[in-house]
């Protein structure tokens, strides 16, 4: 909820813009949330973020409301194409039009400190910073201060890979997109 207070204090008509569904009655609650940001060098593109729907308000139709609204105010505001992570909901937002794609550069909630003149100029380098042939000598593989082994001696055997318990941080993201119309 704090994260959630926190994002909304920092929405407005620029970006990034958070929209929230509001069940009315007796007492008007908040059910939903998402947040739309810029995609760094593709002025006509929008990250999709935050899309949540109360948990005990979930299975309703709500999502796809908050999704259509979600949308229909991106292309109010020029978008043509929408971006989106998840981890667990890849067949809801394919049921919505999404398809897998590959990651896009957004700065989120951040993207007031820099100007976007500024994002684009960060981000427009193509360069490759980290070259690996997939080859590496067995020195390359040893913890930093170990020496290698003598010639014609093999070298130890890699530690054993832990597999991660299924924790939010070792879910596979997913990226997709969808043309808005």
């Amino acid at each position: 909820m704090t994260a959630r207070l926190h994002s909304l204090a920092k929405s407005s008509e620029q970006f990034p813009l958070s929209l929230v569904l509001l069940e009315e009655g007796e007492k008007s609650e908040i059910v939903g949330h998402s947040r739309v940001c810029k995609v760094i060098g593709q002025p006509t593109a929008c990250l999709l973020e935050s899309v949540v729907i109360r948990r005990n308000k979930r299975g309703l139709g709500l999502g796809r409301i908050l999704m259509r609204e979600t949308e229909l105010q991106s292309v109010r505001r020029g978008f043509t194409e929408a971006y989106l992570t998840t981890h667990d909901k890849q067949n809801f937002y394919a049921h919505l039009g999404y398809e897998y794609c590959s990651p896009v550069v957004t700065l989120g909630s951040a993207s007031n400190l820099l100007s976007e003149h500024m994002c684009e100029k960060l981000f427009s380098k193509k360069e490759t910073l980290l070259k690996d042939t997939g080859t590496k000598s067995p020195s390359s593989q040893l913890p930093p201060g170990a020496a290698p082994p003598p010639p014609g001696v093999p070298p130890p055997p890699p530690p054993p890979q832990v597999k991660p318990k299924n924790t939010p941080s070792s879910l596979k993201i997913s990226w997709m997109k969808k043309k808005l119309t």
